[in-house]
């Protein structure tokens, strides 16, 4: 592969960047933030949604790096990224420290979504440098050393496919996760050259997940070789340099990133039902990641907040590889024209009572040798919804199937289940995937 380079950008090549600052989230537009209940507490918040239009039958997109096209113009960007742990709050002794937020950094990576029968579309910008990123960090008392370890900087390195990018690399990542089992779920790397890594990942690391990709196989036929094809991907440095610090707080980088992932490769490997193009007001599970600092940054759509029932309470994670908290991206007809702003997962609730009683139980394993059957017995979320559904754990010696739990959350009012084992596989009881309002 020979990697694009440009190290300075020719000044009718640049974007305005005036027309990126102004396109900020509203409200009833493209992106949700919903809570599912009166409660603001980070346990209820429904992930973010993303609403992605169809394309119409004469639009075409040319992956070439260049999201000033007309057909990216009418999209709306999602909400700014932040730290993976979520906001930070002064008051969360769990929460991200400020020095590492995008804020602080004076950073911003936003992104955008587009899709037709073929592909779903991603176009994504990542900022250094950017005056006025939402908490008006200033710099005045940080002496020169704090100054030089701020995120300025794109670094470059990798050429070769299928390398570890986050290693090294400033970094932009996708997940998708397009039945929601948590299972078997597709993860895309690339940096400024253009470079790219897929994988596929059976499971989580945590559940004893092991990486599928060219990296770790290079022949076909090894069970761990996983690789894709039709992909279209491309990088664009709009401003600055690569490799090279640039001086100054407000003459910050800019660099972009195109890609269309194809549906035929993305739902490989998931149920059949699901092997096709998604139909409009169908779902994926999804979130993106920025990596900087050779892994020590990470900022994200998403941000990957789990039940701890160590410490009673629902904490953000250092860790992309919980699926169970990525954001949605619903597939939608142009012609809906930012309806469905409310739209909200009508399985989450049920969902996150699975996945909490899969912590607690592997908390109580931790502190007892073994899993349990006894509801009462697990460190569980108090909040009501817990006692508005019926909830069964099933152990191994009963199951007959290897598992070695398996937690069933019935949902009366939509009449359907949700399960979940101890590898984290999430299965639910109808496998439609329509959204509702």
């Amino acid at each position: 592969m020979t990697p694009y380079h440009d190290p300075t950008v020719a000044e009718h090549d640049m974007y305005d960047m005036s027309s990126f600052t102004q396109h900020l989230y509203c409200p009833g537009c493209f992106e949700i933030m919903f809570s599912s209940n009166s409660a603001s507490t980070p346990q209820n918040n429904h992930p973010p949604v993303y609403n992605a239009y169809k394309l119409s039958s004469n639009q075409e997109i040319v992956i070439d790096g260049d999201i000033r096209k007309p057909v990216w113009d009418r999209v709306q960007w999602s909400v700014p990224f932040n730290e993976i742990r979520g906001a930070y709050d002064e008051g969360d002794p769990f929460g991200p420290p400020k020095d590492m937020c995008p804020t602080y950094h004076r950073c911003r990576t936003r992104m955008k979504m587009l899709w037709d029968d073929d592909y779903l579309y991603i176009a994504a910008l990542l900022e250094y440098g950017v005056a006025g990123t939402g908490e008006e960090e200033t710099h005045d008392n940080i002496d020169e050393d704090e100054t030089t370890s701020l995120v300025s900087e794109i670094i470059a390195t990798y050429t070769e496919r299928n390398s570890p990018i986050f290693h090294l690399d400033s970094d932009f990542e996708v997940f998708i996760d397009v039945d929601g089992s948590c299972h078997n779920y597709k993860e895309l790397e690339m940096n400024a050259w253009n470079t790219v890594w897929n994988l596929l990942m059976d499971k989580p690391y945590a559940d004893g997940g092991i990486e599928h990709s060219g990296r770790v196989a290079s022949d076909p036929s090894d069970p761990l070789y996983y690789e894709v094809t039709d992909q279209k991907t491309a990088a664009k440095l709009i401003k600055g340099t690569i490799n090279g610090i640039v001086a100054g707080p407000h003459d910050g980088n800019v660099w972009a990133v195109e890609m269309a992932l194809p549906h035929a490769e993305t739902t490989r490997l998931v149920s059949n039902a699901l092997q096709r193009t998604p139909q409009v007001g169908e779902f994926w599970r999804i979130n993106f990641s920025r990596v900087e600092k050779k892994g020590d940054i990470n900022w994200t759509w998403a941000p990957q907040v789990v039940w701890n029932a160590k410490e009673g309470r629902y904490t953000g994670k250092i860790s992309m590889h919980e699926p169970e908290s990525w954001g949605y991206v619903r597939f939608v007809d142009d012609c809906e024209n930012g309806k469905g702003s409310s739209w909200h997962d009508p399985m989450w609730q049920s969902q996150r009572i699975a996945v909490a009683c899969y912590h607690a139980l592997h908390y109580y394993r931790e502190c007892n040798g073994e899993f349990t059957n006894d509801l009462s017995a697990l460190n569980l979320p108090s909040d009501p919804v817990f006692f508005d559904v019926s909830v069964e754990i099933i152990l191994q010696h009963q199951l007959g199937t290897g598992d070695e739990f398996l937690v069933v959350v019935h949902n009366d009012e939509l009449g359907r289940t949700v399960k979940v084992t101890n590898d984290r596989k999430i299965t639910y009881s109808s496998k439609e995937r329509k959204s509702v309002e």
